[in-house]
């Protein structure tokens, strides 16, 4: 059976390779000063205020092992939005300390 590929009509009509030279340009200067270990969700998670978002940097974090900057963010997360979901977490985050 052949493969058929569908264009829509009325999209994007690329006229460069993605990522194009601004966004190469961007990404370059971008890896040769930020570690990608780096969390650049900082300023949008405190920009929103949300209970969750600390719950997913608290994650995130854990995850590149900063369990004290995890703890931070989890103790956000239970001050906005104190239930179960906060509660593992901490106690997750008590067990690996």
């Amino acid at each position: 059976m052949a493969t058929q590929t569908m264009v829509r009509k009325g999209g994007p009509n690329l006229k460069m390779a993605v990522p194009g030279p601004n966004a190469k340009r961007i990404i370059e200067q971008d890896a040769k000063w930020i570690s990608p270990s780096y969390t650049r969700s900082y300023p949008l998670v405190a920009k929103r205020g949300l209970a969750f978002d600390y719950g997913l940097l608290g994650d995130v974090l854990m995850e590149q092992g900063k369990l004290d900057e995890a703890v931070k963010a989890y103790q956000s997360m239970v001050d906005l939005r104190p239930d179960l979901e906060s509660y593992a977490r901490v106690a997750h985050i008590r067990w690996l300390k």
